[in-house]
């Protein structure tokens, strides 16, 4: 008995012995770990402070190359200024040019703008010198919006391509989409090349057909009723005007000028551009009419310089009819015009004059390339050989971005009785 309780406790001590060893042992390890493991925080560590310094080195320089305004650079200019118009219940956002607008809606300012840089080199016939030369066809700042209400909207846009002159200045009023008011300069109500605006149509120059017997310049300063029906399958507008033409502070004329026009879709809405970019799957037509008279009207010389006193008052009446058709890419439009004229001078006899003109195009390539071509034919005179002209002409439209920003390239051919002119021009056009 003696000797199992002995051997027992021999047995006891043994195994304390060993767990003793055992523990000492795994502490040493664990010890060992944690080292490791503090070694290894400290390298990460020191990576990370040599990242940071990386960091602060390459931001410096970032810095540096970032415009400035004074020691701020300019994106965070824009962070405050955006940070300001909002707290003032502005938002500025991006939609055709750069807009403000009131949460409400009630007060909105788009700034936009034209550019059109071009080249045009010009051959003449005979003894005429060749013309070749770089412009800026267009270049305008352009601004719209509205105030107090949605309804009650404005613009004012001007050109500074050669020295600044004012293009647009109006106030409108919708009391409803059939019934709209404005007063000030803008475009007379006429003709479909005015109708659809230069950057929407076939060529970068309106036709000479349109040139010669639309208003000069199409602008003029009055006051117009305007509007279409909800379907804008209708549209009309007409308008009382001074007959002076634009920018004119007091005319010297005792006459003005009345001009209105309509335009009606037959299969389709009311168009505002020649091309048919948006490629319709379904044929769209549309025809329209405009009338247009003044009395003692002085914006262009009407004696056709048969007058030695240059007389330039006259009464005049104007009409023209147009039609427009397009489906997948193509497109066709025509106009037509006739105009009877009775200058002031006495010793100028009263006149006739007629031309039509047809421009057509079509996307070889959709949305991309688009081949266009025209034709047109006027008298100024009916009974005057002298004053019959005609002008053809090609080019080909390429569309970067819609009708925003897109690069034209035309070849046109103008004739009269005694010169006949042949024009390449290349133009660029951007519009934001």
């Amino acid at each position: 008995m003696r000797y199992t309780v002995q051997r027992a406790i021999t047995v006891m001590v043994m195994f304390i012995v060993m767990s003793g060893t055992a523990l000492a042992q795994d502490e040493h390890d664990m010890n060992a770990e944690l080292e490791a493991i503090k070694a290894l925080l400290r390298e990460q560590q020191d990576r990370i402070e040599q990242q940071q310094v990386e960091v602060e080195r390459l931001r410096g320089l970032v810095d540096a190359k970032e415009p400035r305004i004074g020691e701020q650079p300019i994106a965070e200019i824009r962070t405050t200024v955006q940070e300001v118009l909002t707290e003032g219940g502005f938002t500025p956002v991006y939609d055709h040019g750069f807009v403000l607008r009131s949460h409400d809606d009630n007060f909105r300012l788009n700034i936009g703008g034209w550019l059109q840089p071009r080249y045009e080199y010009t051959r003449r016939s005979g003894n005429a010198e060749n013309l070749s030369s770089f412009f800026i066809r267009r270049a305008r700042v352009d601004l719209r919006g509205n105030a107090f209400t949605p309804d009650l909207t404005f613009r004012v846009m001007s050109d500074f391509s050669r020295t600044a002159n004012l293009r647009d200045a109006w106030i409108n009023y919708e009391f409803d989409t059939g019934w709209q008011a404005r007063f000030g300069q803008f475009t007379v109500p006429f003709q479909w090349h005015r109708f659809v605006g230069p950057r929407r149509q076939h060529f970068a120059e309106r036709s000479l057909v349109s040139e010669s017997f639309g208003f000069p310049q199409g602008r003029d300063i009055g006051a117009s009723l305007h509007g279409s029906n909800p379907a804008r399958t209708f549209a009309y507008a007409v308008g009382f005007f001074d007959g002076a033409g634009r920018n004119i502070g007091l005319s010297d004329s005792s006459g003005n000028m009345a001009s209105g026009r309509v335009t009606y879709a037959l299969l389709g809405t009311v168009p505002r551009e020649e091309s048919d970019l948006a490629w319709s799957e379904n044929p769209l037509l549309a025809i329209g009419a405009g009338l247009q008279g003044a009395t003692r009207n002085q914006a262009r010389q009407w004696d056709l310089g048969r007058s030695p006193l240059a007389n330039r008052r006259a009464d005049w009446a104007t009409v023209t009819a147009d039609a427009r058709f397009a489906l997948r890419g193509f497109s066709i439009a025509g106009e037509g015009y006739a105009r009877r004229v009775n200058p002031d001078d006495p010793l100028v006899d009263d006149y006739t004059g007629s031309g039509w003109g047809v421009t057509a195009g079509y996307f070889l390539i959709r949305e991309k390339y688009e081949l266009v071509g025209r034709y047109n034919r006027l008298r100024l005179d009916t009974d005057d050989r002298a004053t019959q002209e005609t002008e053809w002409g090609l080019g080909l439209n390429i569309y970067h971005r819609g009708h925003d920003w897109k690069t034209r390239i035309n070849f046109l051919s103008h004739t009269t009785d005694e010169l006949r002119e042949e024009s390449i021009l290349f133009e660029h056009h951007l519009q934001f």
